[in-house]
């Protein structure tokens, strides 16, 4: 799994919409684009937000989360490219009343 350096406690349990936080990728291990000291970005989403193929995001079903590029979704599926904390990344569906987006990636 990676970690993120320059986070403060609020920012993992209570995170804001609309709040952007940012850090370095410290430990490898989800594949591209998720590398090793890699910038990544993240910003909390509003719970009725809109997502859009090709983008990173972080997907919350209340007891798991799920790291994902989206690539296609309808009103009752999300289709998207799951990255595992083995380094692989699988092509799975989603529903999408179960999966929520919690927060969009940018990795640069």
């Amino acid at each position: 799994m990676w970690l993120v350096s320059n986070l403060t406690p609020a920012d993992i349990d209570d995170p804001q919409p609309g709040s952007i936080i940012a850090g370095r990728i410290e430990a490898d291990g989800l594949a591209e684009p998720f590398k090793l000291g890699a910038l990544l970005v993240m910003q909390v989403l509003e719970p009725d937000a809109e997502v859009f193929s090709g983008l990173l995001y972080i997907l919350d079903d209340g007891d798991d989360v799920a790291i994902v590029r989206m690539q296609d979704h309808s009103p009752d599926l999300l289709i998207v490219d799951q990255f595992t904390d083995a380094g692989t990344i699988r092509r799975r569906a989603l529903g999408r009343r179960r999966w929520q987006p919690r927060a969009l990636l940018m990795v640069k």
